[in-house]
């Protein structure tokens, strides 16, 4: 077994078939083929698709929001507290390229889709970490009250479409681009 247990091989075949098909593509016996095990195994540690499910979002957005939450520390200076969040999510993207391939996928996915609900209380903290962000920087910029929650959308969104141009091959991103785009998001935010 590759030097992974049951369980670490159940877990990658899973994600590397969800990340490609979504969750709803992907079935529990496909899963156990994958990696030549039986659906006993699975539910013997997982409990069911939605526990594998469950397992796989929490192990792989735990280091985001460790990091996230560092990086979203405000202290006055809003333009670099967001470059900070943005090369957070693109060092997390370097690293677990399939993860946030599936995170991707999550985030766009039918409000009602089982994908969507399974990992609702991540994207809720995820959106929540950003935003304090945006609400704190009312005291600096007065002309973004009542916007922190566009501001914060608005935000993950060009964050996740970049990171679906680098997942894609099209885009590679360096210091220049980083600078760019988010000078073209605070141009907007702070008129």
């Amino acid at each position: 077994m590759t030097g992974m247990d049951a369980k670490q091989l159940l877990e990658q075949a899973a994600l590397t078939l969800f990340s490609a098909k979504g969750y709803e593509g992907v079935g529990v016996q496909e899963i156990v083929d994958h990696v030549s095990l039986t659906k006993p195994t699975l539910y013997h540690y997982f409990g069911s698709k939605d526990g594998l499910f469950r397992t796989i979002i929490a192990r792989g957005v735990l280091p985001l929001e460790q990091e996230l939450i560092l990086a979203a520390r405000y202290a006055g200076d809003l333009t670099g507290t967001l470059s900070t969040i943005a090369r957070c999510y693109f060092t997390f993207l370097d690293r677990h390229p399939v993860f946030y391939r599936l995170w991707l996928a999550i985030q766009t996915a039918p409000t009602d889709s089982i994908m969507k609900q399974l990992a609702a209380p991540y994207l809720e903290h995820q959106i929540e970490v950003i935003e304090t962000v945006f609400q704190q920087a009312v005291r600096d910029h007065g002309n973004m009250d009542g916007r922190s929650t566009i501001y914060t959308m608005t935000f993950i969104g060009m964050i996740n479409s970049i990171a679906n141009l680098v997942l894609d091959g099209t885009l590679e991103i360096d210091e220049g681009m980083l600078y760019r785009v988010l000078h073209q998001f605070e141009h907007g935010i702070y008129s």
